[in-house]
């Protein structure tokens, strides 16, 4: 009786505490893959808890268990299994838990959850139980933060709507931005200076074995999670960057969807050819994911209407800074790091950059115009401990700068402040705009200084400046650079201010696999202006370097080969050298090591010829249309050609110009693969049929070439001269129109 009257008392005693006694957990919003801390808190415990055992369900998908910190409760055994957060402590001598007994790190991938205490937790002192009350918590999705700018309003409000717009950029870098978070900026010109701080989120990092494939597909290697995925709550938010493509793909694309199970994204405006990486070969196809802060403009029409960031007078290291300045030194320099810059203008800037992305990775640049500068367009640099790694410089138009367009490193640092790998400059316009001036002329149009490593230079335009310096190039590949990558580049109208020996490309000694390849370079003046195509200084030795299935016409002189070490590893193969008509050299050759020449077709026998060249081939290579210059599909070859399928493999190039794949065992030279049989019309510039830059590939269709017409908002008329094609294929809704009589004639 005495027995049943004790716990009688212990429960009365109990049931007073219901309500004062919790173990509560709290509610929480977070961005994905953000970790968040959950505190338990204990509140109105007795002072002499012995026992706790806590069990805490999560869902898996949203939340994952990562690490605990202790509290007031040390000691503790604690566990994560099947979506159970499971923890245990006994203390025989009682100690007092209020507060937070312990604080859970969860990682947060997307989505909702409670976060509920299982009906098996329970407290006990001594011997008896302890009665508390568990408070479930919560993980939802936190919304972003957007901001506006724009340099009409009359002061500047707090940004978070048009009505209450920021009046200028600088004021929104300051701003606490976050992943996902975008600056929406109005056309304008704005007299500022613009420092990126704040960075994104990797969503996954940077990853070997990715496959692409279907056009718009990435898939990632079993090691890779896609957990943090979240496009229901955060659509368009999400960007994958693709690396080290052989075939045209580098780029970054705009998530649309996503398979978690079989580790895929699908992703917006590509066109993928089916390319795999390797496991640990940085050399090969790689990708990444994001969450980026976006600055973006926001106008109608993009083309016309443009934002013009303009700081002439300010000072300022950049007028487009991206990375955190700390200290007055030049490398003092914080990382921001996944950050998009689509659509800004820079101009006017007499400080020492127009654009600078300083110690930071995983940068855009895209879509916008760096112009009539007094310096260097773009610089990307680095050091050891801050590295200025895999960053774009995407479509957009760079000219009449004073010194350089793009400088990947600075030549004159030491390795330790010239750390900058992985970067991509694709489809760029690189050219002088006038004839006359100061800033029209050049010293190189990009170069890749010492310590540098796996750059690409994809799709470029470089056109109609000269080399103001002697002993330059057009794009200067400098000593001590590893596996660079040049290929399907347009070169063309390269001249020189002074005498002296000047190329469109120029790679010098040391150099490691670094590879130059499926290049038009071309001279429509024919000025003879002793330009070379290719320089290759390598007295000091070079390791696996190869200038491959590149298609040179009228420029002057072929290559410059320096050699004064007999450790040359270099190969020159299936090139087409279709030189200029006065005088033109195919080889200048000095020193005494041998370069790997072979399977090069010439135009004429080649004067200075390279000796005992295997597979050399002299005629006329028959290009489509050698006179138009625009475009580089002019110098597509044409059916029976004598370079089709004459060529040698070269390892790791299996792809032409075109991203066309090239024959396994007989390759054609140059930087074509076959004749261009059938193009498509896109509309992208106007309706004009005679408008190469309507047409995919950009050339109008003649008597070879059979024209297709998918429907599209721009549809061809022809009206100012007659046009021609070997066959015509109008796809369902599609039309052309034919006006003031004239004539479209199909072969």
């Amino acid at each position: 009786m005495t027995r049943y009257l004790l716990y009688f008392l212990i429960f009365i005693f109990s049931a007073g505490f219901i309500n004062a006694q919790t173990i509560s957990l709290s509610n929480q919003t977070a961005l994905p893959c953000q970790t968040v801390d959950f505190p338990i808190v204990a509140n109105g415990l007795p002072s002499n808890v012995s026992a706790v055992t806590l069990k805490i369900v999560v869902d898996s998908d949203v939340v994952y268990f990562t690490g605990h910190t202790p509290g007031t409760m040390t000691g503790y055994f604690i566990n994560f299994y099947q979506d159970t957060i499971g923890i245990s402590w006994s203390n025989i001598y009682g100690q007092n838990l209020n507060g937070t007994m312990l604080t859970l790190h969860l990682k947060y991938h997307g989505g909702s959850s409670i976060l509920g205490f299982h009906s098996s937790c329970e407290l006990a002192a001594g011997l008896y139980p302890i009665f508390v009350n568990y408070i479930d918590g919560s993980i939802s999705p936190k919304p972003l933060v957007h901001y506006y700018v724009d340099g009409a309003v009359g002061s500047s409000g707090d940004g978070l709507s048009w009505a209450t717009a920021l009046k200028k950029i600088s004021e929104a870098t300051n701003k606490p931005l976050e992943q996902g978070s975008r600056v929406f900026i109005k056309p304008g010109l704005y007299s500022d200076t613009m420092v990126v701080k704040k960075s994104g989120a990797e969503i996954v990092p940077l990853t070997f074995g990715v496959t692409v494939s279907d056009t718009n597909k990435i898939t990632f290697p079993e090691s890779a999670s896609l957990a943090c995925i979240d496009l229901v709550n955060y659509p368009g938010s999400y960007y994958a960057y693709v690396y080290r493509s052989w075939k045209g793909n580098n780029g970054v694309y705009k998530i649309t969807g996503v398979n978690k199970a079989a580790r895929y994204v699908i992703v917006d405006e590509a066109s993928f050819v089916p390319e795999a990486g390797a496991t640990a070969d940085s050399s090969l196809l790689q990708a990444s994911i994001g969450m980026p802060v976006v600055f973006e403009k926001y106008a109608s029409n993009p083309e016309t209407q443009r934002i013009i960031l303009n700081p002439s007078g300010l000072g300022g290291r950049a007028a487009l800074h991206i990375g955190k300045i700390i200290t007055t030194g030049e490398f003092n320099v914080d990382p921001a790091n996944y950050n998009i810059v689509d659509g800004i203008d820079v101009t006017g800037s007499v400080s020492s950059y127009g654009l600078r992305i300083q110690n930071s990775r995983f940068n855009v640049y895209k879509n916008s115009r760096v112009y009539e500068l007094d310096s260097i367009g773009v610089l990307i640099s680095g050091n050891t401990a801050k590295p200025a790694n895999n960053n774009f410089i995407l479509n957009n138009s760079i000219y009449n700068t004073t010194g350089k367009a793009i400088k990947i490193g600075i030549q004159d640092q030491g390795s330790p402040n010239n750390r900058a790998n992985l970067n991509h400059v694709k489809h760029n316009e690189i050219f002088s705009s006038g004839t006359t001036g100061t800033k029209i002329n050049y010293v190189n149009a990009v170069e890749i200084c010492r310590f540098t490593g796996y750059t690409v230079l994809e799709d470029n335009t470089l056109r109609n400046f000269k080399l103001k310096n002697i002993n330059r190039g057009a794009i200067e590949i400098r000593d001590n650079v590893r596996k660079a990558l040049a290929y399907s580049n347009y070169i063309r109208n390269i001249d020189r201010v002074n005498t002296g020996t000047h190329a469109a490309f120029y790679l010098q000694n040391l150099g490691n696999n670094n590879n130059v390849f499926n290049n038009v370079i071309v001279d429509s003046a024919a000025l003879n202006n002793d330009v070379f195509a290719f320089w290759v200084n390598v007295n000091g030795g070079y390791t696996g370097g190869k200038i491959a299935y590149n298609t040179v016409h009228y420029v002057d002189n072929g290559f410059n080969l320096v050699s004064g070490s007999a450790n040359v590893d270099f190969e020159i193969r299936n090139n087409i050298m279709s030189l200029g008509p006065t005088t033109p050299v195919n080889y200048v050759i000095s020193g005494t090591g041998l370069f790997i020449v072979s399977h090069n077709c010439y135009t004429s026998e080649p004067v200075g010829q390279y000796p005992g060249e295997p597979g050399r081939l002299v005629g006329n290579p028959s290009f489509l249309q050698p006179d138009f210059f625009l475009s580089p599909y002019g110098f597509s070859l044409l059916q029976g050609s004598i370079c089709i399928g004459s060529g040698d493999p070269v390892s790791a190039i299996t792809a032409d110009f075109r991203e066309m794949g090239r024959d396994a065992t007989s390759p054609s030279r140059g930087a074509f693969e076959d004749a261009i049989s059938n193009i498509y019309w896109t509309g992208k510039a106007s309706t004009n049929w005679h408008n190469y830059l309507n047409w995919s590939p950009e050339f109008v269709p003649v008597n070879t070439i059979q024209a297709t017409i998918p429907l599209r908002s721009n549809l061809p008329v022809i009206t100012d001269s007659n046009a021609a094609c070997k066959g015509f294929q109008l796809e369902q809704g599609a039309s052309v129109s034919i006006q003031n009589n004239r004539i479209l004639q199909v072969f």
